[in-house]
């Protein structure tokens, strides 16, 4: 790997083939084999390397729409240059509100957790989101779930404190909404 400036950016990357004219920043952990970098339209087969790390398989053409909206935004953690991980977000606008970013999903692979790789995605994301304007960044979680827990504060997230509920709707089913 070449040599990284203070930014923790270089001008290629020899194995994962990312290059600095489309990533110009990669957050790097006190531990310089672990770092993050956001992908790119180009990076379609390099997201295929990370199945391990989303809950279904990697579909090709959802992959190639996700990275081709350049609100949506893709991180790659690697540890010793492999996989290791992934965030994604979404630029979430409104006519009376200034820009966010919504953590979508973070997932780091068992075998590489405890060594900053979660940190460095969500401090990418950060990142990012500032130079991307926007105000703030915010994800959900269950409670129960310790490590997202400790993960979210360890990076600076606050609890906003409001009990929060979800609900999902099915689009893939057809038919009248009951009342």
């Amino acid at each position: 790997m070449e040599p990284l400036d203070r930014r923790g950016a270089w001008t290629s990357h020899p194995r994962t083939g990312l290059s600095a004219q489309r990533h110009t920043l990669a957050w790097m952990t006190a531990d310089p084999k672990v770092w993050a970098q956001r992908a790119s339209q180009e990076d379609e087969a390099e997201v295929a390397r990370f199945e391990e790390a989303f809950d279904d398989e990697v579909l090709t053409e959802e992959t190639s729409r996700f990275l081709n909206d350049d609100r949506h935004h893709l991180v790659l953690g690697y540890v010793d240059d492999q996989p290791a991980g992934f965030a994604s977000a979404v630029e979430v606008f409104h006519p009376d509100k200034r820009c966010e970013l919504f953590l979508n999903e973070i997932a780091v692979m068992e075998g590489v957790r405890n060594r900053g790789v979660g940190r460095a995605l969500i401090n990418e994301l950060k990142r990012l989101g500032r130079e991307r304007g926007c105000v703030n960044m915010w994800v959900l979680t269950d409670e129960n779930n310790a490590p997202a827990m400790a993960l979210y504060r360890r990076t600076g997230g606050q609890r906003n404190g409001e009990p929060s509920v979800m609900f999902e709707y099915d689009l893939t089913k057809d038919g009248p909404t009951e009342t």
